[in-house]
Formats: C-alpha cells, structure tokens, sequence
C-alpha cells in the first residue's frame, strides 16, 4: 500500500477526530473507532486492555480527570503501511489545565495499528509510553540521578512522616475537643459543668499531659462571685460548684485583675509547704471539701486558659510546655464557643419558661376577671391549683389562708385533685376558724405574714405529721389521699403572702428558687383575684340595698299613685260636694218655704176652725149637735188616719209612700165615695150640714198640712245632712246612735231598688233595740 498525501490527509483527520472526541469527553464518538477486540498496553503497569469493553469501562471511570483538563499539542505522525494495516507512530506534549493555567506535563508517545474495515478505519492494537527523563545522551540508566532522586526521597518521607505525626496528633487535639465541645453541647443545666471539667481532665490525659486535677470557672463579675467545677487527681468532680468571693481577700483580687488582663493565661507554681497552704487557702475561701487534702504533692504548676465567661484551667505536677498551653487555650476557645450555646439555650428555655408561667398566669387572670359572683371564689382556687400542677410544682394541695382580726376569724380555701372513675378532678372546700393567734402554726403565719417577701417554708416530719393532718382535718374531710399514713417521710408546706394572707401548697419536697418565685407570682395573681372578689362582693351588697331601696321606692310609688287617686277621687267628692251644697241650698230654699208656709197654714186652719166654732156658738145649735170626738170638739186638728190623700200606713217615714196608691184609700173631696151626704148622719142629729162638711174639710185640711210638714221636715234634715257632708270634718269620730243610721240606708236601698228597671214593693218591719247605745 503507497502513502499518497491524500491517505495521510484522510488518516490524520481520522486521528484528530479520535483524540478530539476522547479528550471532549465525547466517549460514544470515540468508541466508535475501536474494534471490539482492540488491544492496547499503556505508560502505567495498570494500563493493560484486551478488549474494547475493559478500556471503554475504564475511560469511564478517568474521563473527569480527561475531558477539558488536557491537550495534546506540537503533535507530529509517522505512518508506516504493514500488508493491508497501517502503523501510526504520534509524538506529542502533554499539557494538563492546573487553576485554570495550562501546564506542560510531559511528552508521550503512541502507536496505532489501523485498518479500514467496510470504508471506515478502526484501531486496532495501540501502546503509549513516556521517554526517559531521567537518562543523559548516551546513557542506557541513569544511576547518579537515580541515587540523587532516592536522596531526596527519603527526606520527603521523612518530613512527610513528621507531618502525618503532626497532622495525626492534631486530629488527636481535634477528637479531644470535639468531646469538650460534644459534652458542652449536651449541657441542659449548669451543674453539668461538672461533667465538662472531667471530659477536660480526661480528654487531656488522652492527648500524654499528665494533669493532677482539672476545672472550670464561670466569672458572675456583677454578682461578685466566681463557680467552680471541679475536679480531684482521679477525675472524680463535685456535682455542686465551689463559690469564690472576689472581693474575699488580696489574693482573689489579683485573681480578678490577671483575669481582665490581655494575657491569654494565668499561672501558678507552688513548692514545698506552698502547695498545702494554696489547697488550704482554696478551702478556707470555698468550704468545698474537694480541697479538703489529706496529702499534697511537693510541687504544683497550675495554668487557667481564659476565655469570654471564665477560665478552662488544669494542674500538672510537672512544668506546663507551650504546647500544653496551647491546647488548652484550644479547649477554653471550644468550651466558650459550647457554653455561649448553651447560655443562649438556657435564655431560650427561661423565655419558653416564662411563656409557660405567663400562660399559667393569665389562665388564673381570665378565671379571675370571669368571676360574676362572689360565691365563685373556690373555682379560682381550683385553677390555681391546677396550673401549679401545669407547671410541674406537684402540690398535693393548694389552699388559701384570710384572717379577718376585726371579726376574730381566719378563713380556708384548700383545693386538691384526686382521681374518680379514672379521671383526674379538682375538689374545694372552704372553712372559717376562730382565730387563735397562740396556736403554733397561726402565730408563725402572723409572723411571716409581717415581713410578705419573705416565702415561708416548714418541714413537718413524720413524727409530727398526724397532727398536721389532724389540724386540717375538717378543712380535708372530703379528701381520700390526705391524711397522715400517706406521708410517712413528712411533707413541707410553703406560704408567700400578700395583702389579705397567703397562698401556700403543701408537696413532698423543698421548692427550687425558681418554684418559689412561681408561688410568689400567684400569690401576687390571688391577691388581684381576691380584690376582684372583694370588689364584687361590695357590688353585691350594693346591688342589694339599690334593690331594697328600688323595692321601697317602688312601694312608696304605689302608695303615692294610691294617694294621687285618693286625692283625685277626693277631688272629686269635694267637687261633687261643692254641687250637691249648692243643689241642697237650691232646694232648702223652697223647702223653707214649703214647712214654713204649712206651719202658717196649720195656724190659718185652726183660726179657720175657730171661727167655724164661733159661727156655730152664735147660731145655738152647733154644740149641741156634734159629738165629742169631733174634730171641732177635740180641737186638735186630728184625723190623721182619714186625711185626705194620704196613705194610713205612712207612719214616721217607716214605710215607703206609694205613688200609685189606690184612690179608693183616699179621702178627698175629688173622690165622690168619700163625700159625705150632707143630708146625712149629722143632719140626722138635727146639725147644719154644711157646717159639718166645712169642718170636716179644715181637719183633712189640717191633716195634709201636718203630713207636708212632717216630709219636709224629713227632706230638710236631709239636704242638712248633705251640707254637712260636703262641709266635710275633722275625721274625728264621735258617738253616734246606730238605729237612725240604719234606718236612714234601708230606706235608701228600698228607694234605690224602686228606682232600677225592676221595681220591688215590700213591707219594711222594724223592730229597734231601744237600749242601744250610741257607737263610735
């Protein structure tokens, strides 16, 4: 096969494009060109392929070191035609793409065995190897180089050695403050200092410091005074801290000043009987038995690492090297940035506290302020109690103490849970006592209560306890749990105090600080509730007399309405009096008239009659012929029972006068049957009949004018009776006879039934005590 320069144009395309794809990363474009059994030796002892699938798998896995981070360059081709193949010799330079500059790397050289199969051309067989760098013009092995090369080797091992021991202690350093730091972390409360001292001893023992004792202190600058978290020579740590003074003496001052100095450390050696009087000196100021030492060693070198709250600090026996320091000057930077974690924690946690006291606290507030009743006052006890429980204080139950001295009493509120039909509930009981102020536990609660900030807080113990119980026997009668066999420890009662007493709970262990600042704050809530308590109480008692008051006013609005009426009725009578006075002077008038003249007329009559007498004197034969009982004779007008027009049975106004009588009763000259024939009996006697008959006319006459008198009079005692009436009284009650009086209204109601649209005609019979006195 001839090279023309057409074949070698086509080959060396053929290969820029196999090498461009490889190099692009372009792995499919590439593969293209292998035959499936390809062969290919490398520069590496790794580099050996015998198929297209090994060399493909392994491109696969290389290719992100390949593709855009190298470039064949100053490429140059040799090709050689082998009876239908055709060998590919490449020499070129290496470059590889290091931060983004392109760096020479080497030369390489490769070999291709082609052949175009079906008019395309595959490889083959390839091998790539790097020349010799190492070898001189005219060298088969470059011996000097090689020893030069071995020299240098073994010093890069051993600077490499000791940077693996540097870099191995360090991630040793690194584990040991990962566990100051995971122990800090895990802190829930400061008492767990504690345990962060000893992972710091120990922690420091790991990393070959032979420490005798280590600690920590906690700097509280305002409140004067530093905690210390200690460890003894064994690990073994105090869970409660020491309490130094920093203002106890000299030596704490100077303490306080290197603390604030700029310096990173604070040191101390002690020799000889300094080191008993240093642990002496600690105990003296702190009291804290971890200093108490039995026996001492003869030297101590004591160093404290500062960081932002206090020190990280450790004791050796032996001199404290830089490099001791400064790793724990690395501890105090882990612990200050673990402990202001943990301050921020704990800041978290006392504003979720809060949220939750403050919740407790307006849950009690809101009872408080739905308080409508006085009598409600046991349902804010019992919320009381239950949000004590809420907040994990485990009151076995909550009670309320008022004296009232004015009234010489003292008044319980207790409140409890208990379990019924498996459900937790709350029960109340209120008492008022006596006050006794020389009984133990009152005068202890008089005392406490004159100095309220205070929170009182008793132990009672078991020898004691049934006559705790027995005291608040009837206070808990309705209480299954509490009595005295249930407390055989004892039990503590704790009161804060307010205003009007205290709010106290009695549990089984001493409160914390924090629990007693809870109860203050409630008993702080109960004094607002119970003013609130007291406030509705005076609304009461105010709503109470405005009701009285409103009933009063009410009653005396009806009894003025009443009077108003009676006024108004009265008003009216006195009107109607005024008329019916005016009527009765209207009719007295006429009346005087009517008795007056017939009075005249009685009198004209008997003049009349006694005229008739002398006419008949003088004629001779009047005497003579009339009888004794003549009315001429008797001269007293009589002849009642015969007057004419007159009822007989019209007595004394005893019975009713009949308007319709029968004119046949009467004795009138209209009427022809009771006219006398003056020819008749006293003609028969030889009289003068006309005489007879003019007598007997003046004695019905007479008796007409007597019965109009006697009426009138009747009708002129009562228009005066009516004018006494509308001249009203006095009110003054005087004796009265009661027989006319009920005369007077029968026949008012005889003459009222007479009058309506039924008329009734009866007979009235009288029959009158005569011995009846008169009546008031």
């Amino acid at each position: 096969m001839k090279i023309t320069k057409e074949l070698e144009a086509e080959i060396s395309a053929m290969m820029d494009d196999y090498w461009g794809s490889y190099f692009r990363g372009d792995l499919e474009h590439w593969q293209s060109y292998l035959v499936d059994d390809y062969r290919n030796i490398g520069g590496t002892e790794e580099e050996i392929w015998n198929s297209k699938q090994e060399i493909v798998e392994y491109t696969h896995r290389v290719i992100d070191q390949m593709a855009g981070l190298t470039e064949l360059r100053n490429m140059q081709r040799q090709i050689i035609p082998y009876n239908g193949y055709l060998m590919v010799h490449e020499f070129t330079d290496i470059f590889i793409r290091i931060e983004e500059k392109w760096t020479f790397y080497g030369k390489f050289r490769l070999s291709s065995l082609i052949q175009k199969i079906a008019d395309t051309w595959k490889v083959l067989h390839q091998h790539g190897s790097y020349p010799d760098s190492h070898t001189e013009q005219g060298e088969a092995f470059a011996f000097d180089t090689l020893r030069k090369e071995n020299t240098q080797l073994r010093e890069a091992v051993k600077r490499r050695t000791v940077e693996l021991e540097n870099k191995n202690h360090e991630l040793k350093i690194e584990a040991a403050l990962e566990r100051v730091r995971s122990a800090s972390m895990a802190m829930q409360r400061s008492a767990e200092l504690a345990s962060v001292a000893r992972t710091v001893f120990e922690q420091l023992k790991v990393l070959g410091i032979d420490v005798y004792r280590s600690w920590i202190d906690i700097f509280h600058v305002k409140e004067g005074y530093v905690l210390t978290w200690s460890t003894d020579f064994e690990g073994n740590f105090q869970p409660n801290p020491a309490t130094f003074p920093l203002d106890f003496d000299e030596t704490m001052s100077d303490f306080y000043r290197d603390y604030k100095s700029s310096s990173k450390f604070i040191e101390l050696e002690a020799h000889g009987d300094e080191v008993r009087e240093w642990f002496d000196y600690l105990y003296s100021v702190s009291s804290d038995p971890i200093f108490k030492m039995t026996s001492v060693p003869d030297e101590l070198y004591q160093i404290w690492a500062k960081h932002k709250y206090g020190t990280v600090a450790t004791t050796k026996l032996s001199p404290i090297t830089n490099n001791e320091k400064d790793i724990l000057n690395r501890f105090a930077k882990v612990f200050e940035q673990a402990y202001t974690r943990f301050l921020d924690l704990q800041k978290a946690e006392a504003q979720t506290r809060e949220a939750q006291i403050e919740a407790a606290l307006e849950r009690a507030r809101a009872q408080s302020m739905m308080m409508q009743h006085s009598d409600e006052i046991n349902t804010i006890s019992n919320v009381f109690h239950e949000q004590l429980i809420l907040l994990g204080i485990p009151s076995e139950f909550s009670y309320v103490w008022l004296p009232d001295e004015a009234n010489e009493t003292h008044q319980f509120w207790a409140s409890w849970s208990e379990v019924k039909a498996g459900e937790n509930t709350l029960q109340s009981k209120q008492v008022t006592y006596p006050l006794d102020k020389s009984e133990p536990y009152t005068a202890a609660c008089f005392a406490a209560w004159a100095n309220p900030d205070v929170i009182l807080e008793e132990f009672i113990p078991s020898r004691d306890i049934a006559g705790f119980f027995e005291v608040w026997q009837e206070l808990l009668s309705g209480a299954d749990k509490l009595k005295a066999e249930y407390f055989p420890d004892g039990i503590y009662y704790s009161e804060a105090y307010m205003r009007y007493g205290c709010f106290g709970i009695n549990i089984r262990r001493k409160l914390s600080e924090e629990e007693k600042s809870i109860l203050k704050r409630f008993s702080k809530e109960f004094e607002r509730a119970y003013t609130r308590f007291l406030d509705l109480q005076k609304a009461e008692e105010q709503a109470l007399l405005i009701r009285q008051e409103r009933d009063r006013l009410e009653a005396a609005l009806k009894e003025l309405h009443a009077t108003q009426d009676q006024l108004v009725q009265q008003e009216k009578l006195a009107s109607l009096g005024q008329l019916t006075a005016g009527i009765a002077h209207e009719i007295k008038n006429p009346l005087n008239f009517v008795n007056n003249f017939s009075d005249v007329s009685v009198e004209l009559v008997e003049e009349a009659r006694e005229e008739v007498r002398r006419v008949t004197v003088n004629v001779g034969q009047v005497t003579e012929d009339r009888g004794p009982d003549s009315p001429i004779s008797r001269g007293d007008g009589g002849g009642e029972a015969g007057a004419r027009g007159v009822s007989s049975e019209a007595e004394e106004g005893d019975r009713p006068q009949n308007s319709e009588a029968d004119p046949s009763s009467l004795n009138t000259p209209l009427n022809p049957s009771s006219h006398r024939d003056p020819f008749g009996a006293r003609g028969e006697a030889g009289s003068n009949p006309q005489m007879d008959l003019l007598l007997e006319i003046l004695d019905d006459i007479e008796a007409n004018l007597r019965k109009i008198h006697e009426h009138g009079s009747r009708a002129d005692s009562i228009v005066k009776s009516m004018l006494q009436h509308s001249r009203g009284g006095d009110g003054k009650m005087e004796p009265t006879p009661l027989n006319p009086i009920i005369k007077e209204y029968v026949n008012l109601a005889f003459h009222g039934m007479r009058a309506g649209n039924d008329p009734i005609n009866v007979d009235i019979d009288c029959s009158w005590m005569r011995a009846l006195k008169k009546c008031l």
